[in-house]
């Protein structure tokens, strides 16, 4: 009897493993499948997710150009418009709707006199591109800062900012620029910070003719785009303390007050404290009619760095604790050369600093000519 109930409860156990429980083999098998199928649809989500990411970075950057040249073609006040580029530090692109608002009276980067316009926002939601979607500007030729030839201050010279320069001219070619509009001491006015790009804010914008829409090229003459700085810090100060860009008052009413501020009740100088290239709430920027979306870390990748700015999220940065001065942070390279570091950028985005003639292309970018007429971004090569 002990015999019989010994071996059912053995059948027992063999029939419920048989059921419900895998063997060693069966679990390996088992395992290898589940391994199998993430190889294959790992790659395979990540490559949907980066389509889909790509068509809605497209999609802003479409939305934004469109929208701009709508504002101009419909516009009553008889002003340009422009989509202009920003970064915000943490990986974001963004892109605004600006109107002209009237010109000042301002100094470049040697003290000379010249005129800029001042641009503000129309009031437009900004366009935000996917985290870590980018888009650089290609500055054309002689418009970069050069104190001897146009001492502009557009993108100046500085230890913190490298650009390739054309063999033996002593002066920039090509150049594949990054808004460097968050790359600044909010705590602190800007004719006040200490040290070479504290405050050095500068972008690019595509210009948009009133009335006819056309997109302006050609057209040297620097902006001044009113955005203003999320600091309070300096703002107890004259005569930042009755001009208030960030308490909520509409920043193109408070501009257009400044501007027709008598110097008897405003003198110059305060003026440009608060709507020249020296104010913390302004940005300098051109126009450009070639454009490149991307992602930083293909950029990153390319050029042989480990990663990007912690920071920043992306591959400018002070020490991947700050992001003030607009400088590649040297510690995401192995062995760090800016001057190289500049030729390799353009050389991947696909225009030759050597070679003032040469067609932009790309390495991993999608690069756009913008149409002059209807303002769409049309692909040159990818």
């Amino acid at each position: 009897m002990r015999q019989t109930d010994s071996t059912t409860r053995a059948r027992g156990r063999s029939e419920y493993r048989g059921v419900g429980g895998f063997t060693l083999m069966e679990l390996l098998v088992v395992i290898s499948l589940v391994v199998l199928l993430m190889a294959i649809a790992v790659p395979a989500v990540s490559s949907i997710l980066r389509s889909t990411e790509q068509a809605s970075a497209r999609n802003q950057l479409d939305a934004a150009l469109s929208t701009a040249r709508s504002v101009a073609v419909t516009s009553e006040s008889g002003q340009d418009t422009a989509a202009v580029f920003f970064f915000k530090p943490g990986g974001r692109l963004t892109i605004g709707v600006f109107r002209k608002a009237g010109e000042i009276q301002d100094v470049d980067a040697n003290n000379n006199p010249t005129v800029r316009d001042i641009f503000v926002p129309t009031g437009q939601q900004a366009f935000s591109l996917p985290p870590g979607w980018m888009v650089r500007g290609l500055a054309p030729i002689g418009t970069l800062h050069d104190p001897l030839s146009d001492p502009s201050g557009w993108y100046e010279s500085e230890s913190e900012r490298q650009f390739e320069m054309g063999s033996g001219s002593g002066r920039p070619w090509w150049n594949w620029i990054f808004p460097e509009t968050g790359f600044f001491d909010p705590k602190k006015a800007k004719d006040e910070s200490a040290g070479p790009g504290t405050s050095s804010r500068q972008t690019f914008m595509i210009r948009f003719e009133s009335g006819t829409g056309m997109v302006k090229t050609g057209d040297r003459r620097m902006a001044l785009v009113v955005e203003p700085s999320p600091s309070n810090a300096f703002r107890t100060q004259l005569p930042y303390r009755y001009y208030r860009f960030n308490r909520g008052d509409d920043v193109a009413t408070v501009v257009e007050q400044i501007l027709k501020t008598r110097d008897s009740d405003l003198s110059q100088t305060d003026k440009l404290k608060l709507l020249g290239d020296q104010a913390s709430d302004t940005v300098l920027a051109l126009g450009v009619t070639e454009i490149a979306m991307y992602r930083e870390v293909d950029l990153a990748a390319a050029l042989g760095a480990r990663g990007l700015n912690r920071a920043t999220g992306s591959l400018y940065g002070d020490d991947g604790k700050t992001a003030i001065r607009p400088q590649l942070d040297s510690k995401l390279f192995a062995s760090y050369d800016a001057q190289q570091a500049a030729k390799d950028i353009n050389d991947w985005f696909g225009a030759d600093a050597d070679d003032p003639d040469s067609e932009p292309g790309s390495g991993g970018a999608f690069v756009f000519t913008v149409d002059r007429s209807s303002g769409r971004p049309t692909e040159v090569r990818r």
